[in-house]
């Protein structure tokens, strides 16, 4: 699904990216829709999508289909889930410990596109295996046999890294609370 500006959301078929050096491409299995979404549906983003048409949508998991040269513990086949930004690690605030503040922070959009694009930095800093013991029916609730993008939508206040907190938090306590996002972090 592409945007094209508020209120302007196409079906379009786009041709399978391909990764350039230290960029990986994946299968989307789970888009997830949460409020920030919504609101740039609704009236744009200029942070998030200073340029249009782009692929909609920024909480994603899914399956490496090609990695670039130069990446290094991810391969074909991988299952992943990938924040949607990536601090610069140069700028004032990255040096001083505060990459939330990055003056330069890369946003990914393409969540509810069939394939999509990581950009080496985000490959870089925030793509995490998910565990090959979590089924992929976890992340959406539409069935297995369900395949269509459309019916693996759902809504979160969270993200992706919410659900698949199991696969790298082998130090949780029985009945702890623990989120992987902002969002998560202020409801726990």
């Amino acid at each position: 699904m592409v945007f094209h500006g508020p209120g302007d959301l196409r079906r379009e078929d786009l041709p399978v990216p391909v990764p350039a050096r230290g960029e990986l491409v994946m299968r989307i299995d789970a888009a997830l829709t949460c409020g920030t979404d919504v609101k740039t549906l609704r009236r744009g983003h200029p942070v998030m999508i200073p340029k249009v048409p782009t692929v909609f949508g920024h909480e994603f998991a899914g399956t490496v289909t090609s990695v670039g040269s130069g990446v290094a513990g991810f391969r074909e086949g991988d299952r992943v889930v990938a924040a949607n930004s990536a601090p610069c690690a140069s700028c004032p605030s990255c040096r001083a410990g505060r990459p939330n503040l990055c003056e330069d922070l890369l946003f990914v959009n393409g969540a509810y596109g069939e394939f999509i694009l990581l950009p080496a930095r985000l490959v870089a800093r925030n793509v995490v295996p998910l565990a090959a013991s979590l089924p992929a029916e976890r992340f959406w609730r539409s069935s297995a046999r369900e395949s269509s993008p459309a019916r693996r939508w759902w809504c979160s206040a969270t993200g992706p890294l919410d659900a698949c907190s199991e696969c790298w938090r082998p130090h949780a306590r029985r009945g702890s609370s623990w989120s992987a996002s902002p969002a998560g972090a202020s409801i726990a």
